[in-house]
């Protein structure tokens, strides 16, 4: 919080064993320099009353958290931690050990555990603020984005991960990847297998009925409806034109998925095929 005024432009840490010489008089402080420090102290506080004000948090949620955090055993240790200084990290317990890397970023303001600017959350909450940020059910990317602007624990970003993949509402809102396509083998003579599909053009519905094999094609108008009936009435007369395909394909339209479109393949003896739902 000090530091966070001033502008560097290189950081060096020296360890206090590598500091051969220690200038003495750098740690006798004069009157004018208590003074200083004083009016620093006051800026320290406003700065550390700013960020605790622009917090995404009402004052009851502040007031919850802090109470949680001192009735959690690993936040009350961590505060110690904090305010006393951190032990070797191979004496803390494997709670605490989760910690150790963000260090350097906890500190403890008004009595709230934060790293940086974000509020260290206890694991008795870590669900409630899961379902917070979570709400609108957005994705990955921007529930981070949001918790990146607020709150923090060991482990948030997987979490996140995990909460938005085994959602079931945003499971049945997300796109599914296309499989690889299948390819249809050629056929071996024209007109076995035909593809068919009804298109308009200058306010007229049309079926057209296409050969795999020379992509021949023929267009029938149809007679103000597009009901099974119309169009099955249109492939008749091109079949009594061509021949009977061994096979036709088609999308997953009404006129094609109808007991009487399935009847006329029956009777005609032709196998009715059609393509996979939203991948035509």
């Amino acid at each position: 919080m000090r530091l966070m005024r001033f502008h560097f432009k290189e950081i060096k840490h020296v360890p206090g064993n590598k500091v051969y010489i220690v200038d003495a008089l750098s740690r006798l402080q004069t009157r004018s320099q208590t003074v200083k420090s004083a009016i620093d102290d006051d800026e320290m506080q406003a700065h550390i009353g700013s960020v605790i004000s622009s917090m995404p948090a009402s004052d009851a949620r502040l007031q919850q958290i802090m109470k949680t955090q001192e009735d959690d055993p690993v936040c009350r240790q961590i505060k110690v931690h904090c305010c006393e200084g951190w032990p070797d990290k191979y004496s803390l317990k494997d709670a605490m050990k989760l910690y150790w890397s963000s260090r350097g970023e906890l500190s403890v303001v008004q009595n709230i555990l934060l790293k940086a600017s974000r509020i260290v959350i206890p694991s008795s909450m870590r669900l409630v603020i899961l379902d917070k940020i979570h709400e609108g059910h957005q994705g990955i990317t921007k529930c981070r984005e949001r918790a990146k602007n607020s709150v923090w624990w060991p482990g948030l970003s997987r979490e996140i991960q995990d909460l938005v993949q085994q959602c079931r509402v945003c499971a049945l809102q997300r796109d599914n990847k296309p499989k690889t396509l299948i390819t249809t083998p050629f056929p071996d003579r024209p007109w076995r297998i035909v593809a068919t599909d009804l298109f308009e053009l200058k306010s007229v519905d049309y079926l057209i009925v296409i050969d795999y094999v020379s992509r021949y094609m023929e267009v029938a108008a149809m007679q103000k409806t597009t009901k099974s009936n119309e169009v099955i009435r249109a492939l008749k007369s091109i079949f009594a034109t061509h021949g009977i395909p061994e096979q036709v394909r088609s999308d997953n339209g009404p006129q094609f998925d109808s007991a009487k479109f399935s009847y006329f393949a029956k009777e005609w003896g032709f196998k009715h095929g059609t393509s996979s739902p939203r991948f035509p």
